[in-house]
């Protein structure tokens, strides 16, 4: 119930060591209306792709159930 932050920035320099045009990543999201647990994955080439599931309780508790 705490310790979520506003925004996450992914940063994709290509300077940057280990750099991948790629980013798979989870979180919780708390929403006005309950939580949501999302999975964002990106592409940054060329095809851009981007692709998100989520997961949400329609009654506003923190078990989650998948999205219709």
């Amino acid at each position: 119930d705490s310790g979520y932050q506003k925004s996450i920035v992914i940063v994709m320099s290509k300077d940057q060591q280990g750099w991948s045009d790629t980013v798979n990543k989870s979180y919780f999201v708390k929403l006005p209306n309950g939580y949501a647990r999302m999975s964002i994955h990106m592409r940054a080439k060329t095809p851009v792709y981007v692709s998100l599931d989520y997961y949400f309780n329609p009654d506003g508790s923190n078990d989650l159930e998948p999205a219709p």
